[in-house]
C-alpha cells in the first residue's frame, strides 16, 4: 500500500541499493521487488506529493537501463528518481540511493533550440540576473554548474573569446543540486529540506521558463 504521509525512508531503503549494486541481475530484482515498493517507491511518492500543487506531477523513472549504448550492461539503476518539468523546460529532480536524497532544478543537457536562446539570452543582458541567481544559490550551500556536459573549452561560434560572460556561454546546460542532510533521512523532517530547496531554486527555474524555454518550443531564437 502507498504511504501517503512522508514519515521518513527505513533503512531499508538504503540496502535495497546497496544489494542491488552487489546483485544487479534480474533475479534479485524480482526477489526484491516487494522491498523496492515498500522502502523506496512508495516513500518517494509520499515524499513528492505536497510538492505536487507548487512543481506540477512527478513523473517516475524505470528502474530498468537503457544498455543499448553503454559497455556496463547491467539491467538496473542504482537510484530511483522522479522529475516534473515546468512549462518552460527546467526540470524538478528527486532520486534516492544508497547515499540518501539527492534533489536537483535546471536543464541537465539543453538541447540545440534551448542552448541558441539560452545563449541569445546571456548575450542579450539576462545574464547579470543569473548570475544573482547563481551568486545567491552557492551562499545557500546549493552546487550550481554547467550540467552534464563539460563546458566548451572556448567561446562558442559567433561569441567573442574576451566576452563579458564567456563562462556562462560556454556552459551546454544549467543546474543546481543538493544532497540535504543524512540526519534527516529517516525522519519527516526530511519534506521540509527538499521543500526548502525547490523554495530557493525557484528563481532558477524562473530565469530558464522566461529565457530559455521547452526542449519542443517552437519559438524562434
Amino acid at each position: 500500500m502507498t504511504q501517503h504521509t512522508f514519515t521518513g525512508f527505513s533503512p531499508g531503503a538504503q540496502r535495497f541499493f546497496r544489494e542491488l549494486e552487489a546483485n544487479n541481475h534480474k533475479d534479485h530484482w524480482h526477489a526484491s521487488k516487494e522491498a523496492f515498493h515498500r522502502d523506496v517507491r512508495d516513500p518517494l511518492r509520499a515524499l513528492l506529493a505536497p510538492l505536487e500543487g507548487k512543481l506540477g506531477a512527478f513523473k517516475a523513472f524505470r528502474m530498468n537501463r537503457d544498455t543499448r549504448f553503454s559497455a556496463d550492461k547491467s539491467p538496473y539503476k542504482l537510484m530511483h528518481g522522479a522529475g516534473s518539468a515546468s512549462p518552460g523546460g527546467s526540470i524538478a529532480y528527486v532520486h534516492v540511493d544508497k547515499d540518501g536524497v539527492f534533489l536537483g532544478e535546471g536543464i541537465y543537457l539543453m538541447s540545440p533550440a534551448q542552448l541558441k536562446r539560452f545563449r541569445g539570452a546571456i548575450d542579450s543582458g539576462a545574464a547579470t540576473a543569473l548570475k544573482r541567481i547563481l551568486a545567491s544559490l552557492r551562499r545557500a550551500g546549493i552546487e550550481v554548474g554547467p550540467g552534464g556536459s563539460p563546458p566548451l573549452k572556448t567561446a562558442p561560434r559567433g561569441y567573442p573569446r574576451d566576452h563579458a560572460h564567456v563562462e556562462l556561454l560556454r556552459w551546454k546546460g544549467l543546474t543546481a543540486a543538493s544532497r540535504p542532510s543524512a540526519a534527516t533521512f529517516r525522519s519527516a523532517a526530511l519534506s521540509k529540506e527538499v521543500a526548502r530547496f525547490f523554495r530557493r531554486t525557484a528563481s532558477l527555474r524562473t530565469w530558464i521558463d522566461t529565457h530559455v524555454g521547452a526542449a519542443d518550443d517552437r519559438r524562434s531564437a
